[in-house]
């Protein structure tokens, strides 16, 4: 059963990573399946930073989602990363400014209805994912490969956020950071912006 920890974690989530499992009647089952493609949310946290926050389910094999979460079920054609990068980038504020609560944090699914977004087409979509999916994907390689990946990073963000990025790098390297920390600080950076940017695009 998928977990408000899955949905915050940094991995994607996907059956295997799922660590609780449950026995459910088939009624429970039937009722609370979560498909590739679905979205889930953090229904409610005593942290504003994680009420509401998405997670696209990706994986063909189902899972269930908690009395903790919200499920959004797939009724349209759009690329699940995509949205989760949208939801939790330029559409953040959306959810934020109306979660309820004064200890406790939450969100309804009405609330999370009311989020507007723009989409452009399914085709840029799926390239902003499959390229933003590469980049998170990146961080998760063992340090010892810091270097390697240091150089690849540059080449790729070279072509993507020529100016800003490489201004943060330059400044990185002349105080002598590891290339590791280097490669976090400027993946934190893209997970900050990449979305306001894509999306003013499309404006």
């Amino acid at each position: 059963m998928i977990s408000v920890l899955d949905i915050l974690a940094e991995k994607p989530i996907k059956y295997k990573n799922i660590k609780n499992a449950v026995l459910v009647s088939e009624k429970i089952e039937n009722n609370n399946r979560v498909e590739n493609g679905d979205i889930v949310f953090v229904r409610s946290s005593e942290v504003a930073g994680e009420v509401g926050w998405a997670k696209a389910y990706l994986d063909d094999e189902y899972a269930l989602f908690s009395g903790f979460s919200i499920r959004g079920k797939k009724k349209a054609t759009y690329d699940a990363h995509f949205i989760q990068l949208a939801l939790n980038g330029s559409n953040r504020k959306q959810i934020e400014s109306k979660a309820g609560g004064s200890t406790r944090f939450n969100v309804s699914q009405g609330i999370l209805n009311e989020v507007r977004m723009l989409q452009p087409s399914i085709e840029e979509q799926t390239k902003v994912g499959a390229f933003f999916s590469h980049l998170d994907s990146l961080i998760a390689l063992p340090q010892h490969l810091s270097k390697c990946l240091y150089c690849r990073l540059r080449i790729i963000l070279k072509c993507s956020f020529p100016q800003i990025v490489h201004a943060l790098i330059c400044l990185c390297e002349t105080c002598q950071m590891p290339h590791h920390l280097v490669v976090i600080m400027v993946l934190h950076f893209i997970d900050n912006v990449k979305v306001n940017l894509l999306c003013r695009c499309h404006a």
